[in-house]
């Protein structure tokens, strides 16, 4: 909501966001679409990879219902409503027909294989240390007082 505020204001020039495809469904929807587009830096962009676990001692039909569960989550049909409904990037290509027109014209490489990405794409990766993450937060916090 912050950022269709300020995109939808006559003073703002560029805003920082996230989820583009959401966002450009609804300036769409707010008749405000053609005020933007966005753009990646050519230095590159950041990206997250997702996971789903299934933990050891899961057996029997619990097993069964998660490896259903993923497979319809990574399916031509999950992969089209994530893409309709949420909005992140996909997996399966099968998917991409879930994104509207207006995503496709704005966020044109949701669309495209990461073998096609026009600039760096920097994937994020779990901390190497983890207990050592903690404690750098802990002590930021503890210096502005939390």
């Amino acid at each position: 909501d912050s950022e269709k505020a300020i995109l939808t204001g006559e003073d703002a020039y560029i805003s920082i966001t996230g989820n583009n495809a959401i966002e450009a469904n609804a300036l769409v929807e707010e008749g405000v679409g053609d005020k933007f587009t966005h753009y990646l830096p050519t230095e590159g962009t950041i990206c997250w990879i997702d996971g789903w676990v299934i933990t050891k001692p899961t057996k029997g039909k619990s097993l069964d219902l998660a490896l259903k569960y993923i497979d319809y989550m990574i399916g031509d049909e999950g992969q089209t409503l994530l893409a309709e409904k949420v909005g992140f990037g996909i997996i399966n290509p099968a998917g991409g027909g879930g994104y509207t027109d207006a995503v496709k014209e704005r966020t044109w490489w949701y669309t495209m294989s990461i073998d096609e990405f026009p600039v760096p794409l920097y994937i994020m990766v779990t901390e190497e240390d983890p207990e050592r993450r903690v404690n750098t937060w802990l002590e930021i916090k503890a210096q502005l007082g939390f």
